[in-house]
């Protein structure tokens, strides 16, 4: 077992903060969040059919490797018009997955990933 290895993590979660912070200087909160599943593996146009209900963050999901769909609105503030826009997790999101009891979960804290704006 490597010796530190809190004091480690705790320092490598605040650089990622740090840099977080100059990387996407400004964030805005989504204005809904919704899901559907747990469902079998299915392309985006079957997806789109499913039926979703609002969620809200920490929601805890299962079983273990099932499949959720999320359907996500945000307003794009206007001054950030024309730039790049992605759907991120909060640092403190990304901690709340993980186990519990000895099983593993999952929780409705959003993963990275790129989210496309519509005008």
């Amino acid at each position: 077992m490597l010796p530190y290895r809190h004091y480690t993590r705790d320092r490598l979660r605040r650089t990622e903060e740090r840099l977080a912070a100059l990387v996407r200087p400004e964030r805005a909160a989504v204005d809904t969040l919704e899901i559907a599943g747990p469902v079998d593996r299915i392309a985006a146009p079957e997806a789109e059919a499913l039926d979703y209900a609002p969620v809200a963050l920490g929601a805890e999901l299962g079983p273990l490797f099932a499949t959720y769909w999320l359907r996500v609105a945000a307003t794009v503030p206007p001054h950030w018009a024309g730039a790049r826009v992605d759907l991120s997790p909060t640092p403190a999101a990304r901690r709340r997955s993980g186990s519990a009891g000895g099983r593993s979960r999952a929780s409705t804290a959003p993963r990275a990933s790129r989210a496309p704006t519509r005008p």
